[in-house]
């Protein structure tokens, strides 16, 4: 006879793979989102720095706030675009943990029963716990929402950094926007903003393994009368 935990662990182990498959669409979501802020992003930065390039630039405090001015708009394009990119995340996620919490009962149920032939039923945990997991349940020391308004400031950071080392070295507007977005030759690889893909890409993995392992413990807190123990 097959030892049920032995064929629990396999059938989570099989649907890691689903898991994995989902976690892919919500990162080309919230990084599609992105991406569809750059031309809104190059036409702000390339009519900003012409604006600097007419009057000259320099590194004095002066000419260094005037930038810090002129750069300011660009905060909003960000913000909406990490918005609305995490905004479909939190409904994936929150789809997730309702469907996590749901799998793993039936799973249970079933490879109780494939090892063992009893019929044992296990319940699903409330759709509302489900979604203060999302909600409320910090990873990484931030909550989701938190990440959604602290990465586009980092975004934005890293985009007034570029620009400015551009300035510095007295580069072409073309040089400078090419800093940010990367160039085709490299598929924009080599852009700042390819850094804020991989930042995207890390959080909602974290998020996704996150919100599945708290749907699973809240699963197996629901049924504590039946598990005897998770390994």
């Amino acid at each position: 006879m097959i030892n049920p935990a032995d064929a629990i662990r396999d059938g989570l182990l099989r649907h890691e793979i689903g898991i994995r498959r989902l976690s892919n669409g919500t990162v080309r979501k919230v990084i599609a989102a992105l991406n569809d802020s750059i031309p809104d992003l190059e036409r702000q930065i390339r009519q900003r720095l012409g604006w600097i390039a007419a009057r000259g630039y320099d590194a004095s405090p002066h000419t260094l706030k005037r930038l810090e001015a002129n750069l300011r708009e660009l905060k909003g394009v960000l913000n909406e675009a990490y918005k609305v990119g995490f905004s479909e995340a939190k409904k994936d996620l929150t789809g997730l943990a309702k469907y996590e919490g749901e799998f793993t009962a039936k799973m249970l149920g079933s490879e109780v029963a494939k090892a063992t032939g009893a019929q044992v039923g296990f319940g699903a945990p409330s759709v509302d716990l489900m979604k203060a997991i999302v909600e409320t349940k910090p990873f990484q020391g931030r909550l989701l929402r938190d990440w959604a308004k602290d990465l586009p400031r980092d975004t934005f950071t890293a985009v007034r950094k570029a620009v400015r080392d551009g300035l510095m070295q007295n580069e072409s507007i073309d040089k400078i926007v090419k800093r940010i977005k990367g160039t085709r030759a490299l598929g924009y690889s080599d852009g700042v903003l390819n850094q804020s893909r991989r930042q995207i890409e890390n959080v909602v993995r974290t998020a996704t393994a996150h919100v599945t392992n708290f749907a699973r413990d809240e699963t197996y807190r629901a049924n504590s009368d039946l598990i005897e123990g998770v390994q």
